[in-house]
């Protein structure tokens, strides 16, 4: 499997497909995807060896999905675009279930909005699947906020404190 690492950027309108990757293809290319993953954690999070472990254990249970955009032409087949990963929560008080995305990670480029809709319905969809009510996301990148704005997203406010 490659990654693309900087030569996206010059192909940023190809067309993508947006998948959801089963445990065992995440288990088997971990030393990527973990990587992705432990790149874009919230800035809250730990970061420590303990944490990829954890990861990789929340993977392979299905507590954490695993999704996927890959390029679409053959020359590029192989290639990971951006990879993002959800995972199902539920308000112990509500019971009301949402679908986090918890981290997203894009080498790419400028992916074309089609990419972020059609991830956006198919996590939606997920989600309806599963019990969920919402799908939520936290960020603290301005770049992550105006998509989610485009995609028809109402933006709160989240307050961390150290403790």
């Amino acid at each position: 499997m490659k990654v693309l690492l900087g030569e996206g950027k010059n192909n940023t309108m190809s067309e993508y497909k947006f998948y959801r990757a089963p445990a065992i293809f995440a288990e088997k290319h971990w030393d990527i995807i973990g990587t992705y993953m432990m790149n874009a954690l919230p800035a809250f999070a730990d970061r420590d060896e303990s944490v990829r472990v954890s990861l990789l254990e929340a993977v392979v249970k299905e507590i954490i999905q695993v999704w996927i955009v890959i390029p679409t032409a053959p020359a590029r087949l192989g290639d990971i675009a951006a990879i993002f990963t959800t995972y199902i929560a539920e308000d112990v008080i509500t019971g009301e279930k949402k679908l986090v995305i918890y981290t997203v990670t894009s080498n790419a480029g400028n992916l074309k909005p089609s990419v972020y809709v059609e991830g956006k319905n198919k996590l939606i969809a997920y989600g309806k699947a599963h019990g969920c009510t919402k799908l939520v996301t936290t960020t603290e990148s301005d770049i992550i906020m105006e998509k989610a704005r485009h995609l028809g997203g109402k933006i709160h406010h989240l307050a961390v404190w150290e403790i």
